[in-house]
């Protein structure tokens, strides 16, 4: 039946189709287009019938696509970059001199290229058929053709080694495969719509056969084909939903605790790949089934060095889990308020630096901004080589990248670290986290608490500490800033970094947010002196 349901939809698409020999619309020379411009096609095909360009995914997220140019909701049939979604803000498409169609990010990164070798006389076309092309010497050198994505196109032949597969949609893929199938004959469907415009009768009845032979297919009881196994292990293994058992398996019925908070406790795990993982139960989380898969499909698609890698979820009945990567050594506050572990200095300056900048990719370039909302020594968790990287940040609420802020139903963070706006009842902006990171910065350097009442006696008052941080800086007095570095250290560090990270933190904890710096320009203050490996005391 497979085989007659294919020929079917091919004899259907060919009295569809007319033969078209008009001349593509090309680019033969160096040409860049900004993600600004999406409102504008990079290309279109000599007959208009496709449009290739920037399409939104979603409030800040865009993949270089082709569509149907007059489909209502622009029926996309091919896409470059769809797991690796590049940002509204700075990215860019160029076909550069050496012939190579090339899409980058707005940090510069290359997110997807046709990495050929240089070709410099070549031609970027959109033929009639849907096929983007590079041609060199009247040679065909690339084409979208040769890797599909979720659709297939009439004059798009599927030649052995070549592989379709649907995306990750809400609520995953079917372990068996066979939500493969019918997916793909559905965007078929799509695809007819698309040609066919308001044709009631041959549309209904190509539905109704869609229908049969997708009900056909998920109860044949057949064995599932290799390539789609393969394939759904290979997305899977990325970021993918887990089921209750599944974790509770992984975990050894949730035995061993690695760690405890307001938002639930964390278990070690290992999963069937041998990767070790950090499984948070989550309390007191009354999401549906549809806004928690939303937020963590966001956050599993974040990537950075100095935040915690979330490699998937569970929502299932009242159970609310994440699974993140496990970071071996710890977080901050065990290493700097234990009095047994000395933190050397270029560790603790290395933390403060990646820390700000994994904030600052929440804050100003993923393709969602987030805010934290909990930045505290706990959240920062330290590889081997002490890299630090932000956990807990895909509990934080997402917020609208052009809004004043957003309003939550109760404070959120933990005393002490909590900027003074959530008391005043203010609008919650990203200013929050920069309030934390200042209160952060000084238990860096001093190595003891400074938030008020999570103190043991030996702490710090933040508004006194402060108070005290500005006169030293104003006086330029070395003695004076050794006192305040921790005595741990017995007065190896280096005065620059310290007097740096000292005039970062007192602005950071501006009573007035407006006052306070961004994350960005934290970064770029803690970069001039992110170098600076000889420490000496004599000298500032």
């Amino acid at each position: 039946m497979a085989n007659s349901f294919s020929i079917l939809i091919l004899i259907l698409f060919i009295h569809l189709l007319h033969n078209s020999h008009a001349q593509p619309s090309s680019l033969s020379k160096h040409f860049t287009q900004r993600v600004e411009q999406h409102d504008q096609s990079f290309l279109r095909s000599q007959d208009q019938t496709f449009s290739c360009g920037f399409y939104p995914v979603g409030t800040n997220a865009f993949s270089f696509s082709i569509w149907f140019t007059n489909s209502t909701n622009k029926t996309v049939v091919w896409t470059a970059n769809r797991d690796s979604l590049v940002n509204g803000h700075g990215s860019e498409i160029s076909f550069q001199h050496d012939g190579n169609l090339v899409l980058r990010d707005v940090n510069g990164s290359t997110v997807w290229s046709t990495s050929l070798i240089s070709f410099p006389a070549s031609t970027l076309s959109l033929l009639n058929n849907g096929n983007l092309v590079i041609i060199s010497s009247s040679s065909t050198i690339w084409q979208s053709f040769d890797s599909p994505t979720d659709t297939l196109l009439p004059d798009q032949p599927l030649t052995k080694g070549i592989k379709v597969i649907s995306a990750m949609v809400r609520g995953g893929i079917s372990s068996d495969g066979t939500w493969e199938v019918t997916w793909q004959a559905m965007r078929q469907l799509c695809y007819v719509h698309g040609l066919c415009g308001e044709n009631a009768v041959f549309l209904g009845a190509l539905e109704i056969l869609i229908i049969v032979a997708g009900w056909w297919y998920l109860f044949k009881g057949t064995d599932v084909p290799k390539s789609v196994e393969e394939g759904y292990k290979m997305i899977s293994s990325q970021f993918r939903k887990f089921t209750y058992s599944e974790l509770k398996e992984v975990t050894g019925k949730f035995k061993e605790e690695i760690g405890k908070g307001l938002s639930g406790v964390v278990y070690r795990g290992v999963l069937d790949d041998k990767r070790v993982v950090a499984v948070k139960k989550l309390s007191d989380v009354k999401q549906g089934e549809e806004e928690f898969w939303a937020e963590v499909s966001v956050i599993g698609r974040i990537n950075h060095i100095n935040l915690v890698r979330m490699f998937g979820f569970c929502s299932e009945s009242k159970h609310r889990l994440l699974v993140y990567e496990h970071i071996e050594n710890q977080s901050l506050d065990k290493h700097l308020f234990n009095n047994n572990m000395k933190l050397q200095w270029n560790d603790r300056f290395k933390i403060a630096f990646g820390t700000a900048k994994g904030l600052a990719y929440l804050h100003h370039e993923c393709l969602e901004w987030i805010i934290h909302c909990d930045v505290k020594p706990e959240n920062i968790l330290l590889t081997r080589d002490f890299e630090p990287k932000i956990a807990d940040f895909g509990l934080a609420k997402l917020s609208k990248r052009d809004g004043l802020g957003f309003n939550f139903s109760h404070m959120r963070g933990t005393m002490g670290y909590m900027a003074p706006e959530w008391a005043l009842s203010l609008p919650v902006t990203s200013k929050v986290d920069v309030y934390s990171y200042g209160v952060v910065l000084l238990e860096m350097v001093s190595g003891c608490r400074v938030s008020g009442g999570l103190n043991d006696g030996n702490g710090r008052d933040l508004r006194s500490l402060r108070k005290e941080v500005k006169q030293v800086l104003a006086s330029g007095d070395i003695s004076s800033i050794m006192g305040l570095v921790d005595m741990r250290l017995q007065g190896q560090f280096d005065p620059e970094q310290a007097a740096a990270m000292l005039r970062v933190a007192v602005t950071c904890l501006e009573e007035d947010r407006n006052q306070r710096p961004t994350m960005d320009e934290v970064v770029k203050v803690l970069m001039a002196f992110e170098e600076r490996k000889e420490y000496s005391s004599n000298s500032w």
